[in-house]
């Protein structure tokens, strides 16, 4: 505790807050998870290096994090706060107690005061209701966040609502919500309360969205006006969720990427979505990895980016079951794509013997369109 104090006082741009480890007497660390995704490379800034204590980072419990606090209210350099707790440990364990409710609500009520905090994110807690509220009511008061992560946290499910008009009402511009839990109406509640948010980034990554959520996510889509990034891989979504997202997105003008990895998603979701592509203005960046289209999908996707009116730039298909006449029909698409310069196919049926001489061909043709495009940008500048 006094060493995260101490480093609020020379000014650190970075503090993450781990708990003791559950029964520790308060030397060991709960372990962390290495960033945001743990499929992020490890930066020189990473926060939270798993298991053992790094630069910024702090073992405290409770009423350390409470401490801490105090001093978060006035500090003018920090940029990135963590609070990394120990959502398995039981009331009455031993040791010093994890950070829970009183940390996290005397967090917030930092946050009211304190203007530099970009970037803040809470892990592996057993979010209350009350907890949930002092989240929400800090959100909407503090003028520098942009970035809000809940990352493997249990929360009632009537509080997704809550905190997406909260979100509504801040500047926060990417809203992570990872390993959570969104079955039922919780997604339903989370997407129609950010509706107005100005949100640019939405990452709902594992985090047990059905294909009930679909229509949910069609309404965000449709109705938001300012949503660039959004990331649904390892959901539930299946071909009925995709194929209600789809009428969404055919009423949407902005969203640029969006990754529907492990989704479980066949021909009839990927044939809804090819349909909404042919027309979108603004999408560049599309991800089908580790579904499980053939080549009836992927013929419907081909048609979609041959098209003048198709704007996509980079296209997943890793790890599905294409065979040959699919992907024979996707590489002929890519030629004649008027802006493919990624596409991504490997782990598919059609590579199960020799590499297919059209996919070679593709690639070529990608390269020299990208090269193209970067000579051109060279010669703008």
């Amino acid at each position: 505790m006094e060493e995260a104090i101490d480093a609020l006082r020379r000014g650190t741009p970075h503090l993450n807050l781990v708990a003791y480890e559950k029964g520790s007497s308060g030397g060991e660390l709960f372990s962390a998870t290495v960033a945001k995704n743990r499929e992020t490379p490890v930066t020189e800034d990473a926060i939270g290096i798993h298991g053992e204590a790094a630069a910024h980072e702090y073992a405290v419990g409770e009423e350390g994090c409470v401490a801490v606090a105090q001093h978060v209210r006035k500090s003018t350099a920090l940029r990135t706060l963590t609070l990394h707790g120990s959502s398995d440990q039981p009331a009455d364990a031993p040791g010093p107690k994890a950070i829970a409710e009183k940390g996290v609500l005397a967090m917030c009520a930092a946050l009211h005061e304190n203007a530099s905090v970009t970037d803040f994110t809470i892990m592996s807690l057993n979010l209350t209701a009350a907890m949930c509220d002092g989240v929400a009511a800090a959100l909407p008061k503090h003028p520098a966040l942009r970035d809000f992560s809940l990352i493997n946290n249990n929360f009632p499910i009537p509080e997704s609502g809550r905190l997406a008009q909260a979100l509504c009402a801040s500047q926060v511009k990417s809203f992570t919500l990872t390993r959570n839990d969104l079955s039922g109406p919780g997604a339903e509640l989370l997407c129609a309360g950010l509706v107005a948010a100005p949100l640019e980034e939405l990452v709902l990554t594992e985090s047990g969205v059905p294909h009930q959520g679909g229509p949910a996510l069609a309404l965000l889509l449709a109705k938001n006006r300012s949503l660039k990034r959004l990331v649904l891989s390892r959901n539930s979504l299946g071909d009925a969720g995709v194929s209600a997202l789809a009428k969404g997105l055919r009423g949407n003008t902005t969203l640029e990427h969006l990754d529907l990895s492990l989704n479980d998603i066949g021909d009839a979701g990927a044939t809804e979505l090819s349909h909404a592509l042919c027309g979108h203005p603004a999408l560049t960046s599309l991800s089908y990895r580790s579904n499980n289209m053939t080549d009836a999908g992927a013929k419907a996707v081909a048609r979609s980016i041959e098209t003048d009116k198709c704007k996509l730039a980079e296209l997943v298909l890793e790890l599905n079951f294409i065979g040959e006449e699919g992907m024979e029909a996707v590489c002929r698409a890519v030629r004649g794509s008027p802006c493919l310069t990624l596409l991504d196919a490997c782990g598919n049926s059609c590579f199960l013997n020799d590499a297919l001489p059209g996919y070679t061909e593709a690639l070529e043709t990608m390269a020299a369109r990208a090269a193209k495009a970067q000579a051109a940008t060279q010669r703008a500048g």
